[in-house]
């Protein structure tokens, strides 16, 4: 909701920048009050991406050592045996409106 009405704004400030470039009418005034819109544009959308970037990060599951020996003994199978000849393995789910995954590879 927020990144649309960013996006809208910053489309609306190239609009009127364009036609009173167009137009002759570009004052320095508005130019710099243009200038200064983009740019708050610009941080908005940067701490917009920031925090979705953060979320995904800490939304990810840490897991210890044991439980990381476990679930390879878990996926040992598809680790070797699969299309990709290498050790890994894609899970995924689709329903009407997601899709998720997991890769899992021995490096």
């Amino acid at each position: 909701m927020i990144f649309c009405i960013v996006v809208k704004i910053l489309a609306l400030s190239c609009q009127t920048w364009q036609m009173q470039k167009m137009t002759g009418k570009l004052t320095a005034e508005l130019s710099s009050f243009l200038l200064k819109a983009l740019i708050t544009v610009a941080g908005l959308l940067l701490i917009i991406f920031s925090a979705m970037a953060q979320q995904t990060v800490l939304s990810g599951t840490v897991l210890k050592p044991s439980e990381l020996l476990e679930k390879h003994k878990e996926l040992a199978e598809n680790l070797s045996q699969n299309q990709y000849k290498r050790p890994l393995f894609l899970d995924s789910s689709e329903s009407s409106n997601t899709v998720t995954g997991n890769a899992y590879a021995v490096l």
